[in-house]
């Protein structure tokens, strides 16, 4: 079952993350997306077929679209947050 990450949403015709970034990708915060990449992650979570993952691609499946247990849970409070 693939997952979108948990920083990720979905804007217009674009993937933006909504977080910090290491100093290198700190200014790259959206993927854009042709309509074929639109119509798949908006079907998410959902089990992708080979075609669904070569239409994404080895970026967006990499760092957006995630294995659900590779999913980044965002702690809902001070008691969950690791330190």
């Amino acid at each position: 079952m693939y997952v979108l990450q948990s920083r990720y949403k979905i804007e217009n015709s674009s993937l933006h993350y909504y977080g910090l970034r290491n100093k290198e990708n700190l200014f790259n915060n959206f993927i854009k997306l042709n309509k074929k990449q639109l119509n798949v992650i908006s079907k998410l979570p959902k089990d992708l077929s080979s075609e669904e993952k070569r239409i994404l691609g080895n970026k967006i499946i990499d760092i957006a679209v995630v294995e659900e247990k590779n999913y980044k849970k965002i702690p809902t409070s001070l008691k969950e947050a690791p330190f």
